[in-house]
């Protein structure tokens, strides 16, 4: 795709509607109880009691697990999601249609940065599009 295909393709977005997935993403939802040394039904009742909400600039800046911050622009955000295997452009296409988006789910514990369980892609879709990203916020205390 040229460049200024792929320049259009973000400038076309528009905002989603940003839905709570529940705990759909089981595999990161036990990656990230392996990683963080927490039970598997901890975090899923948090993520089930957390509300969606836009994701602040200064945790999505302090944001652990995730590129999204971190990102060089568009292109890098494709080669980094081809990389994992994602389609990115599948997620542009929903923002140009202003499509139902499950929101990115974020782990917050006291005295720990935040902490992306699952929607790395959507993430970096939102970012570079200049989307305010909305996340499924659960909290564990």
């Amino acid at each position: 795709m040229s460049d200024l295909l792929e320049e259009l393709e973000v400038l076309l977005c528009e905002e989603p509607q940003w839905v709570h997935s529940g705990a759909s993403e089981d595999g990161e939802i036990h990656r990230t109880a392996k990683e963080l040394g927490i039970p598997h039904e901890k975090i899923r009742a948090a993520i089930e009691k957390g509300k969606v909400a836009p994701l602040k600039p200064h945790h999505l800046d302090s944001l652990q697990n995730t590129d999204a911050n971190q990102l060089r622009g568009k292109k890098h955000a494709k080669k980094l999601s081809r990389g994992y295997g994602r389609n990115i452009h599948r997620i542009f296409k929903g923002f140009r249609k202003g499509a139902t988006m499950p929101a990115p789910v974020v782990l917050h514990r006291k005295g720990h940065a935040p902490y992306l369980i699952g929607g790395n892609t959507r993430l970096m879709a939102a970012t570079v599009a200049g989307i305010t990203p909305h996340a499924v916020h659960a909290h564990l205390d």
